[in-house]
């Protein structure tokens, strides 16, 4: 039974994916995603043929996607935005101290007369 259930997948994967890289052909957007993911199915083939084992490598595909996501999530929460790059910028904060001062100097002059 498991090894029926383990064809229909093989099938279904390598059709998807032999049939997106087709359409992506077609209309000349990239495949990159697609390929990726066709490799590794049919060498997951070639393993299950030997080993069971081989099952394991389909692992690297949701691996991969946790990799990515990470990534964005990362960036996402350590990347400062543009108030806090200003406060560290010493060249910000001196222009910054400038315009104070500027500001508090008196706009006029006073007249003794």
């Amino acid at each position: 039974m498991w090894n029926i259930l383990g064809f229909l997948l093989f099938s279904i994967v390598t059709r998807f994916t032999y049939n997106s890289i087709a359409s992506a052909l077609e209309q000349g957007m990239d495949y990159e995603w697609y390929q990726d993911v066709f490799v590794v199915n049919l060498t997951c083939q070639f393993l299950v043929s030997f080993t069971n084992y081989g099952w394991y490598l389909y692992l690297v595909v949701p691996g991969y996607l946790l990799y990515q996501v990470s990534g964005y999530i990362k960036n996402w929460v350590f990347t400062p935005t543009a108030d806090e790059m200003a406060a560290d910028d010493p060249a910000a904060k001196k222009r910054q101290e400038k315009k104070e001062k500027k500001q508090e100097r008196q706009k006029f002059k006073v007249m003794r007369g």
